[in-house]
């Protein structure tokens, strides 16, 4: 397999973690607060996300810092990634 059908586009999985992991922080929030489900996770991951908490605004930070917080891990992670599969050989 040739190394750059191996190779991440870094942006567009940094994107689409970030998207996925700011809509569970979403989900989560708003189960929390209107339907008492995944307080005590809730509790745990607002203790790391500043300002997140069950009110309304808190629930938009949490989203916020969910999609940063994925956003840059899978950015550092894809581009750790490409460069451990090397450049693509250019032929001459």
């Amino acid at each position: 397999m040739a190394a750059e059908s191996r190779r991440l586009s870094v942006l567009a999985l940094a994107l689409a973690g970030g998207l996925t992991w700011a809509l569970g922080m979403l989900f989560l929030g708003v189960s929390a607060r209107y339907l008492d489900w995944g307080v005590e996770l809730h509790t745990l991951i607002s203790s790391l996300y500043r300002g997140s908490d069950a009110g309304a605004l808190g629930i938009l930070i949490g989203t916020l810092w969910g999609f940063g917080d994925a956003f840059t891990g899978l950015l550092v992670f894809g581009w750790i990634y490409n460069a451990c599969v090397g450049k693509p050989k250019t032929e001459s």
